[in-house]
């Protein structure tokens, strides 16, 4: 019968194992390591994964060649930098930064033509009309009429009758509350003439050849018709209040057509780009009596694309610059009575005068 030997006390590193031939043996058993903690465990294998990204950059950093790599190339070949990556590579339809939103007649297309002889300047070559007539279109059938651009260049878009209604602007605003805004004014009788001449022209279902100046106005110069052309103050207001004042610029048609280059320079300011409008871009028509596009300039392709004009003069089509016939001197002196008060609560808005005949 085998002998039975008791098990020595377990904490102890031998244990003792009984044979067939009654002889004892010792035998170590191995240490039983203790669970280590999840949290030091973590910073362990950190701890280890910080020493291999040691050991691999300085084996990157060593002055030997790639396995996959010539030995033989010379070392300026090595040491070429990589070609820069430029993210302006991409030239497509680009939402407009800037409006010109008003107002008709005052030298808003000249403008925008003009505008486009800067490098870093788009614009379509119509009224989108857009925020006015085709909101229910969406943005982005709105982003597809403008031209392509890269993403440095500011696409700039007219459309005179967005200042008319505050709804509009609003609408603007929604879109992109840092849009910036371009508002043109005229002397308000010149401008009732072109008016005038324009709608002869283009709506003649409702102002027939014959219609005269006066019954155009409505018959006599105080009348609805005439406040709701002369009233720039109001909507200029609204466009200061949806709009801070620093997003709005006023500039007047007679400026662009006196010194176009001093006009356009203030614009480039305003919109926070390069110098690059120059003398050399327009020159001045005697036949025309203003300002026309230099064909000789390396933007007048550009600009030719965006306004309509006289390729073989440069100068803008016969719609611009339209004869202005003399106004019965009674009309005259009832329009300017009735519209100084308008001019002087634009004036006070501004803070500033303008040189126009009889309200300067």
């Amino acid at each position: 019968m085998e002998n039975k030997v008791p098990f020595l006390n377990s904490k102890k590193v031998k244990r003792l194992e009984i044979v067939k031939n009654n002889s004892v043996r010792h035998k170590v058993s191995p240490k039983k390591s203790k669970p280590i903690p999840p949290r030091q465990e973590r910073k362990i294998f950190m701890s280890r994964r910080k020493r291999k990204r040691l050991v691999h950059s300085n084996n990157r950093s060593r002055s030997r060649a790639p396995e996959h790599e010539d030995p033989e190339k010379s070392e300026e070949e090595t040491k070429t930098p990589p070609r820069p990556v430029h993210h302006d590579t991409v030239r497509k339809s680009r939402p407009p930064k800037c409006l010109i939103v008003g107002f008709s007649k005052c030298g808003t297309e000249a403008l925008k033509g003009f505008l486009t002889l800067h490098p870093d300047i788009v614009a379509p070559f119509r009224e989108v009309d857009f925020f006015t007539n085709y909101y229910f279109k969406g943005l982005d059938w709105y982003r597809e009429q403008m031209p392509p651009s890269w993403e440095s260049q500011v696409t700039i878009e007219k459309t005179p009758e967005y200042i008319l209604t505050r709804n509009v602007l609003h609408r603007i605003h929604d879109y992109n509350s840092s849009m910036r805004l371009i508002v043109m004014i005229r002397d308000p009788i010149v401008r009732l003439q072109s008016l005038y001449l324009h709608d002869l022209v283009h709506k003649p279902q409702v102002y027939p050849k014959d219609t005269t100046f006066k019954q155009w106005c409505g018959g006599r110069g105080r009348t609805a018709h005439v406040a709701s052309i002369v009233d720039y103050a109001s909507h200029i207001r609204d466009a200061f209040t949806i709009f801070s004042r620093r997003q709005v610029l006023v500039q007047s048609e007679e400026e662009l057509e006196k010194s176009p280059l001093k006009v356009l320079r203030t614009i480039e300011s305003f919109l926070g780009l390069r110098r690059a409008f120059s003398d050399d871009k327009l020159t001045y028509s005697t036949d025309k009596g203003f300002y026309c596009f230099n064909m000789t300039t390396s933007t007048f392709s550009k600009a030719s694309k965006t306004v309509e004009m006289d390729k073989n003069t440069g100068c803008f089509t016969k719609s611009k610059g339209r004869h202005h016939k003399k106004i019965a001197p009674a009309l005259y002196n009832e329009l300017v009575q009735f519209i100084r008060p308008y001019n002087g609560r634009l004036f006070q808005l501004l803070g500033r005068r303008y040189d126009w005949e009889n309200f300067s």
